[in-house]
């Protein structure tokens, strides 16, 4: 079998919310063991350990066992959860592949099966040619250089605003003004209340 790792959300404003949360995982940890995915799934090993006050500490043990994975599924709804963005990064870093579909995963399994590691993008969706890529987009009245770490399934990115480490969604195409460039001064802040508008689509951006 494939060893797996889970990726998804957990925590809730409520202890309902964690309960459905926990459930949804394991409704999607039994299907990834169905299709021959020994799956890591966090929310069932150490559910509501957290109440110890021992959260970072679950979150290193978890990691390290995302280190030992082939592969990493991740659950719809991931890209709006803290800790499943910061569980990407982690299979990013270690070129685990990260898939977000069966689809995508039978593909992966297959590749594993015949051996043609290699050939396995360990980045999620990196087909998106967004992807690992660092734009200039507007946040607030300033331009500043935002790395795209992964589409969204409904469209649009997940991106990380370099200049304040903050994480943001990316939902309009018009919001990736051009590709960053170290040596490109952004505009001033204040300037963007004078700007022209641009149009722009996902094939005018610049890649």
């Amino acid at each position: 079998m494939v060893r797996g790792y889970l990726i998804a959300k957990y925590r809730g404003a409520t202890p309902a919310e964690v309960k459905e949360n926990i459930r949804l995982a394991e409704e999607a940890t039994e299907s990834l063991w169905k299709l021959g995915v020994a799956c890591y799934c966090r929310h069932l090993l150490t559910a509501f350990f957290e109440d110890e006050g021992n959260w970072e500490a679950l979150q290193r043990g978890h990691r390290t066992w995302l280190a030992y994975a082939e592969v990493a599924y991740c659950l719809e709804g991931w890209g709006d959860d803290p800790d499943c963005m910061t569980e990407v990064e982690a299979a990013r870093e270690l070129e685990i592949p990260i898939v977000t579909s069966h689809t995508d995963l039978l593909l992966v399994l297959q590749k594993i099966k015949e051996g043609r590691i290699s050939d396995i993008e360990p980045a999620q969706k990196a087909q998106d040619p967004y992807v690992g890529k660092t734009f200039a987009v507007w946040v607030g009245r300033q331009v500043v250089p935002v790395q795209i770490i992964a589409e969204r399934l409904n469209g649009g990115w997940y991106g990380i605003n370099l200049k304040s480490g903050r994480r943001l969604t990316i939902t309009n195409p018009q919001r990736l003004l051009y590709r960053w460039n170290a040596g490109k001064e952004p505009k001033r802040k204040g300037e963007r209340k004078n700007a022209p508008r641009r149009a722009h689509s996902n094939a005018q951006v610049q890649k």
